[in-house]
């Protein structure tokens, strides 16, 4: 269970400077395909024109990492469960 990427950025990242770096270009790179998603969405009008689509992209990336993490201790998916609530009500309310 969890992310490869998190795992390894969790475990090694202090440990190694050169897999750090690389760690912090392919969560780069996530986070970028996640923007184009979002651009996408923007231009078919799926959500506003305004929303900051690099910062959403980050809350999107890091909330969903941040769920991995209790998802682990408490062995089910009720925390990935609650990001996908909020981060369904943040889409919802940057629509109104």
């Amino acid at each position: 269970m969890g992310c490869p990427i998190g795992n390894l950025s969790l475990e090694l990242a202090g440990a190694n400077e050169r897999l750090r770096v690389h760690l912090k270009d392919v969560i780069g790179s996530l986070i970028a395909q996640i923007e184009s998603c979002l651009e996408e969405a923007r231009r078919d009008k799926s959500i506003p024109a305004s929303l900051n689509t690099a910062d959403a992209a980050r809350l999107i990336f890091y909330g969903f990492e941040g769920a991995i993490l209790p998802m682990k201790v408490v062995k089910n998916i009720e925390p990935f469960r609650a990001f996908r609530s909020y981060l369904t009500g943040y889409f919802e309310n940057i629509k109104a």
